[in-house]
């Protein structure tokens, strides 16, 4: 059975992540506060959803490109955040640049409902993004990240996996 993948934050990263997705023709779900890149995707093909928890309802794996911890841990534990349509078994995908320690706060939320989570941060830029030339960091299980290399791979030139939670999070931060 195919993977649904979800998408949450459509801007200057996340567009053209979703983009390379939807191009991939695999079956993509996303959500932005803003309506136009929503527009954007949905003429690709993505349904659009009205709330981050619509997309966890629809999704296996939900990945998340939002502007930092804060609105992060909104997308995910806030009134209608993923945390609340989420099933057991799905994976969450944190690109944003965030805090190691965000994530794995992040993460505890999630374990509580069987939801597993990887931080993934990227470099490479909006042109990265649209190259498919990006570079994955990514910090969690093993087994979680093959579960979703195959649609990393829609806008990666390399993915590597770092070790724990909180490592890809800790090489972006150094990175920069």
């Amino acid at each position: 059975m195919p993977l649904k993948i979800g998408f949450i934050g459509l801007g200057t990263m996340g567009k053209p992540m979703a983009v390379n997705i939807a191009k991939a023709g695999l079956d993509l779900t996303v959500y932005d506060l803003r309506e136009e890149p929503c527009g954007d995707l949905a003429l690709l093909g993505a349904k659009v959803a009205s709330s981050a928890r619509e997309v966890a309802e629809r999704s296996d794996i939900i990945e998340i490109v939002v502007v930092d911890d804060e609105q992060t841990e909104r997308v995910v534990g806030g009134e209608q955040g993923l945390i609340h349509g989420a099933r057991s078994g799905s994976i969450v995908a944190v690109h944003s640049t965030i805090l190691p320690v965000t994530v794995r706060k992040i993460a505890a939320w999630c374990s509580a409902k069987g939801v597993d989570v990887i931080d993934a941060p990227v470099s490479g830029g909006q042109k990265g993004a649209q190259d498919r030339e990006l570079c994955y960091m990514v910090g969690g299980e093993a087994a979680v990240l093959e579960k979703c290399r195959s649609v990393f791979a829609t806008s990666a030139s390399h993915v590597f996996h770092l070790g724990e939670l909180g490592m890809g999070a800790t090489a972006k931060m150094l990175s920069q």
